[in-house]
C-alpha cells in the first residue's frame, strides 16, 4: 500500500535496525506497531497478510480519516502507560 510501494515490514526491520545502531536500549523498549490507513484496505487482506509477518508484535490497524481503530490505539497506549506507571511504582 505505501506509495513508494516499498515492503512495511522491511521498513519497519530498517527501522528497527537503525534504533538498534544508535542505542540498543531504544530496542529494548515497549513498542507498538500502528498500521495507518485500514480504509484503503476494505477487505483487510494486505493488513493481514502484515500482521502474519510481524508474527508476535502488538499490531493495532487505524484509519485516521474514517477514525476506525483510534479507540483501541487509545486504549493499547494507556493500557502501556499504566504498564510503565505500576513497574516504576
Amino acid at each position: 500500500m505505501p506509495t513508494d510501494n516499498s515492503d512495511p515490514v522491511d521498513n519497519y526491520k530498517k527501522i528497527r535496525n537503525e534504533l538498534k545502531l544508535y542505542s540498543a536500549s531504544l530496542t529494548r523498549k515497549p513498542e507498538l506497531i500502528v498500521l495507518n490507513k485500514a480504509d484503503l484496505d476494505p477487505d483487510a487482506i494486505y493488513i493481514s497478510d502484515i500482521k502474519k509477518r510481524l508474527k508476535g508484535k502488538k499490531v493495532v490497524t487505524v484509519s485516521a480519516v474514517s477514525g476506525k481503530g483510534l479507540d483501541e490505539l487509545k486504549e493499547k497506549l494507556w493500557e502501556m502507560v499504566e504498564k510503565k506507571k505500576n513497574r516504576s511504582s
